[in-house]
């Protein structure tokens, strides 16, 4: 009868559990192969070209700026400015009261003006007598004659007259009380006449420039010529 050592058992049966196996590792390699395999070509990673594009699509345009030198950007066409006004409203709206004057006639001659005829009568040179915060002295009294042609009252409430003389056009100063007072207006087809007197020098008066002025809502007369010495 044969005994079996059973020491001996025991160790063959641990080397055969220690051997390695082959099957696992060549299993594990074949799987992995399969599955890289089976991915599908469209799910393939983008292409640098197709990311540098993508890129490229969302990146912000530059904008320019306006330079801040004060420069105006230019346009492609130019604004038309808006009409301007006319020279005389214009002047007249920077207190030029002068611009509403009509061309100057001579000084024997009749300006119209709206349907009244306005005419100088023959100036005489005076020693002129001053009133109270006047200056008397040589001047010239100028009758001023206003016909009134229109179909209704005549208004000299507005009535001024002014005189400048000589090639610098100096302001001749008015004596109010050397005459008498202006009537309130003209009847239709009548004629009134109001003195006026200014004192201005002999050597100025070769050259002196008279304005009737019948108001605000008037333009007025003008005239040139030289005044008695």
């Amino acid at each position: 009868m044969t005994r079996h050592h059973p020491g001996r058992v025991g160790m063959g049966a641990l080397r055969r559990a220690a051997r390695p196996s082959l099957a696992l590792p060549v299993a594990l390699i074949l799987a992995l192969g399969a599955c890289s395999s089976d991915k599908a070509p469209g799910s393939s990673a983008p292409s640098a070209s197709t990311t540098a594009d993508a890129t490229a699509g969302t990146t912000p345009s530059t904008t320019v700026t306006p330079s801040m030198t004060g420069e105006p950007l230019p346009t492609g066409s130019e604004t038309p400015s808006a009409q301007a006004a006319t020279p005389d409203a214009t002047a007249l709206s920077m207190g030029d009261i002068s611009a509403d004057e009509l061309p100057p006639v001579a000084l024997d001659q009749t300006s119209t003006v709206d349907g009244a005829a306005i005419a100088l009568g023959a100036m005489r040179s005076e020693n002129l007598q001053a009133g109270p915060g006047e200056t008397g002295g040589p001047g010239v009294v100028i009758p001023v004659t206003i016909t009134n042609n229109t179909g209704s009252d005549l208004s000299l409430s507005g009535l001024v007259v002014t005189v400048t003389y000589g090639a610098d056009k100096a302001p001749a100063a008015e004596l109010v009380s050397a005459y008498g007072a202006v009537p309130d207006s003209v009847a239709p087809g009548e004629t009134q006449t109001v003195e006026k007197a200014f004192t201005i020098p002999a050597s100025g008066r070769g050259q002196v420039h008279i304005v009737v002025d019948l108001g605000a809502d008037h333009a007025a007369a003008t005239f040139d010529g030289a005044a008695p010495n």
